[in-house]
Order: structure tokens, then sequence, then C-alpha cells
């Protein structure tokens, strides 16, 4: 099992989303053998009541798992829009047997709640320190559909792991076979805080092999970026209100 299935198995358990594994419409490609090349794509969907209005969610989604799509997740009742919303769009480039890196593409309206380091978690990136609050994540909560749940101030790497360990389930390791970029530590700051960062290098890595592939991957992303800024023409200022208080964010104006 690698990241990304892994990850889709986890996001479709937790928050209903409908998950598309090395699908040529999301940039998948077969390579000849003595290329060395090798990608894994992976698109998430967050469905929303919202996405009536995006012909290619809905189309896509309905086909897949019927007209009802919008309401495999228990947080997006009685909302047009929820905190857990959009598409997500990652892929694995690999060279040679070795994974160089996996790119992550979001069409999100501020997807919160943790679920992004959620994410970062799963592709192998580091997220040591990060908590569940204000201004990165924001502090609300989100519900899932299996019990998982970041509390409000909580280590988001911690809540992941101790779930996963309560299902028996392997953490994100190298010893359990799965890609862990690599990272690095800064130098401490005025405050003395030192931090663990994931290495930038391995986009250059990508570039010089896939070139083609990430120009690809950012049509297929800018696509669904504009197909989902124009749904939201659709949201009232009630809609907004909702929206913004599922998040947390009482005092957010309506846009």
């Amino acid at each position: 099992m690698t990241n990304l299935e892994y990850l889709s198995n986890f996001l479709t358990e937790a928050y209903g989303t409908v998950c598309f594994h090395n699908d040529i419409t999301d940039g998948y490609i077969e390579y000849a053998k003595e290329t060395g090349k090798q990608i894994e794509t992976l698109s998430v969907y967050f469905p929303n009541r919202l996405d009536l209005w995006n012909s290619l969610v809905k189309e896509r989604l309905t086909s897949t798992v019927g007209e009802n799509f919008y309401e495999r997740y228990i947080g997006a009742q009685n909302l047009l829009l929820c905190p857990v919303n959009g598409s997500i769009l990652l892929v694995r480039f690999i060279k040679d047997g070795k994974t160089l890196g996996i790119t992550i593409d979001e069409t999100a309206c501020a997807l919160c709640g943790g679920i992004y380091d959620v994410i970062q978690y799963f592709i192998g990136n580091t997220i040591n320190g990060r908590i569940l609050d204000r201004p990165n994540n924001y502090c609300q909560p989100m519900l899932s559909n299996n019990g998982f749940y970041i509390e409000t101030g909580a280590n988001i790497k911690n809540s992941i792991e101790s779930f996963l360990t309560e299902k028996r389930s392997p953490l994100i390791t190298k010893e359990n076979g799965f890609y862990v970029a690599e990272t690095y530590t800064t130098q401490p700051n005025e405050n003395g805080q030192v931090f663990e960062l994931n290495s930038r290098e391995y986009l250059s890595k990508i570039q010089a092999y896939f070139s083609e592939e990430l120009e690809k991957v950012q049509e297929i992303r800018e696509k669904r970026r504009a197909e989902f800024k124009k749904s939201l023409q659709h949201m009232t200022k009630e809609n907004w209100a909702a929206f913004h208080q599922a998040r947390g964010l009482d005092s957010i104006p309506v846009q």
C-alpha cells in the first residue's frame, strides 16, 4: 500500500471523500519501462451540496457514487458549503524506483480543522509541532464519520497516530514501507525555537524529469479552481454566515 492509497482509505472513512487513484483524468500516465519514470495520482473530492453547481465535480461524483454524493459526510449536512470542501490533486513522482516527492494542489475554500495537515502527514511531510489553532488551521474541530477527532489545541500528529494505533493501522514511517520526505532543521530564532521543515529540493529534481507532467497538473488545477470559484456565486449571505460559523469564525465578514 502506498502513501496515496492509505490516504485515500483514511479520508474516505473519515470524511466521506470520493477518491480516484491513477486516473488519466488526473494526469496519470503509464511510461515505457526503459524511461525509469512512474507517477501515481490521487484526486480527492470532499463532497458538498454546492458541487451541484460545479459541472466537473457533479458529473464525476454522480457517475461514481450516485446523485446524493453530497450526503456522504456528516459535517456537510444542512450546509451548502462546509469547511471540509473542494478537491485536492496529489501526484507522486518516481524515477528509477525512487520517490522524488509528492506534490499537492487544492481548490478548497479554507480547508481547516487540521485536515490539510492530515493530508501532509499521510504523504510523508513533517507536521511535528503542528497544533489545531489559529491562524493556520482555525480552532474549530471537524466532525468525522468514523470518530476521528482533533481537539482544539491538540497536537495534530499525535492525534492522527493515536487514532491509527488504536485501530491497529500502520503509522507513516520508512520502517513501515512508506515514503517520508527528507527534512532539515532550522537555526534557533530569537525565541530559541528550532523548527523541522521539509526540504524543497525535491521540486527541482521533479522538474528535471517531469516538467511536462507538472505543466499538465497545473492546467488541471487551474481549471478546477476556476470551476470551484464559479460555483461560489450561488452562496448567499446566509450560506456564508453558516460556513464561517461551522469553521469557528463567527466574526469574519460575510463574503
